[in-house]
């Protein structure tokens, strides 16, 4: 099947008050042929957003906007997005951030070397984010979906030592597979609905974009990064705090603790239900990463200290499976 022109519905999630980077991205979508509709969630944004929409001239494609009366977080405005995604005709849908800028010619570019991947109808392609892909070009090899069994937070003694161990020869260097994938420029046909649901709202937010794609692998989905369809990240990840360092480590140097302590709490409970095949196994990688962290990054003072217990704890609620909104974690 062909990305043709009007093929697809793009997914964006807009909060707070953010309306300089989502008028770019309308801007943005508004200048690629193969858009054909763009939903907009409002994640009870400081502004009304459907007003500035209305306001915009010239628009070449369908504008519609969903309002949330309170922020939903990704997995929730994700999920609103798709479920109205599925009353279009549209074949693809397009998963955005409000500060994506997908390059015109991102989509137009995988017809011309990806007709394999979407010939195969369980084929599912996400487009190039340099700050988050890079690295996985670097390299001519792919994981495959046993490397990442009985990881903590990506690291496993036995992928340490054995490194050459549970890869694959990469085909195609234009494309990467990926066992899972971030919902910014992830593209998927819309029979993946039907198969494998809509993302896990109770994560509310972080993680659930590695949960929901991972279901995808695990019901038989091929997820390829595209390396000729690039996405700009106008703002980047935690305000740049974590591009250029492990999770853990920034999470020592932000002002506000919420965003890591939700990002730990998911990945938790995504490891403990998805990830670990050997308890023992985990246990052990989880000890020599967070031992690891308490040498390296933790500062030694009181903050630090506290600052590390608050990771355990939010580990603990993910091991029990307390999800949903958390009060005590601050994100403003």
């Amino acid at each position: 099947m062909q990305i043709i022109e009007n093929s697809v519905t793009a997914i964006v999630v807009t909060y707070g008050n953010r309306w300089s980077q989502l008028v770019k991205n309308i801007q943005r979508l508004c200048q690629i042929p193969e858009i054909n509709e763009l939903i907009i969630v409002d994640n009870a944004s400081q502004y009304n957003v459907e007003n500035k929409v209305s306001n915009l001239k010239e628009l070449k494609i369908s504008i519609s906007v969903i309002r949330n009366s309170k922020n939903e977080g990704s997995s929730g405005g994700f999920s609103a997005g798709l479920r109205a995604a599925q009353k279009t005709k549209t074949p693809f849908f397009l998963l955005l951030d409000d500060d994506n800028l997908v390059a015109k010619n991102a989509l137009s570019n995988i017809n011309k070397n990806g007709s394999d991947i979407l010939n195969n109808p369980k084929g599912v392609i996400a487009l190039y984010r340099q700050n988050m892909h890079k690295k996985v070009f670097s390299r001519d090899f792919d994981y495959t979906l046993r490397h990442y069994q009985n990881n903590f937070h990506y690291f496993s003694l036995y992928n340490h030592i054995f490194k050459s161990a549970n890869k694959k020869q990469r085909v195609n260097s234009d494309f990467a597979y990926v066992v899972t994938a971030p919902y910014s420029g992830l593209l998927i046909p819309r029979q993946v609905i039907d198969d494998v649901g809509y993302p896990n709202k109770e994560f509310y937010l972080y993680v659930d974009d590695i949960e929901y794609t991972y279901r995808m692998t695990l019901k038989g989905y091929s997820i390829y990064i595209f390396k000729n369809g690039n996405i700009e990240d106008t703002e980047g990840l935690w305000g740049g705090a974590r591009e250029k360092q492990p999770e853990m480590q920034a999470f020592f140097k932000v002002d506000l603790t919420g965003r890591g302590l939700y990002s730990f709490r998911n990945r938790a409970y995504f490891e403990q239900r998805f990830l670990m095949t050997s308890k023992f196994s985990y246990q052990i990688n989880r000890f020599i990463y967070l031992f690891a962290v308490f040498i390296l990054f933790m500062p030694k003072t009181k903050m630090g200290v506290r600052r590390f217990n608050q990771i355990l704890q939010a580990e603990k609620d993910g091991y029990s499976k307390n999800l949903g909104i958390n009060k005590k974690y601050k994100l403003f």
